[in-house]
């Protein structure tokens, strides 16, 4: 079963992700806990994805949380129970890739 990723912080570990702007926009993913910044990319696995894979109805791939295909750039979805990502279009599984960690920098 597929469903939306589960975006989680790299550094605090929460699930509270908020987004500075339309998640497609820029990939940036902000920690509403601990206030750091991030973006989401994947890179390739080399499994073949499990036989039967359907994408459901009502299942937005470009939803909250989006992140590109390495392959070929469109919206993955996450394997339910998994941390492994699938892309729907080219059929290939897929690891999450966090780059750009920055930490919140309060101004002084």
């Amino acid at each position: 079963m597929l469903e939306p990723i589960q975006a989680r912080c790299p550094l605090c570990r929460s699930d509270a992700v908020v987004y500075s702007c339309t998640p497609t926009c820029c990939f940036n993913h902000v920690c509403a806990e601990c206030r750091a910044v991030w973006q989401q990319g994947t890179e390739l696995l080399p499994e073949a994805p499990p036989a039967g894979i359907v994408l459901p109805e009502g299942v937005d791939a470009a939803g909250e949380s989006y992140t590109p295909c390495a392959r070929c750039n469109d919206p993955v979805l996450q394997l339910s129970g998994t941390d492994t990502l699938y892309c729907p279009n080219c059929r290939v599984l897929l690891r999450l890739r966090c780059t750009a960690v920055q930490p919140f920098a309060a101004e002084t």
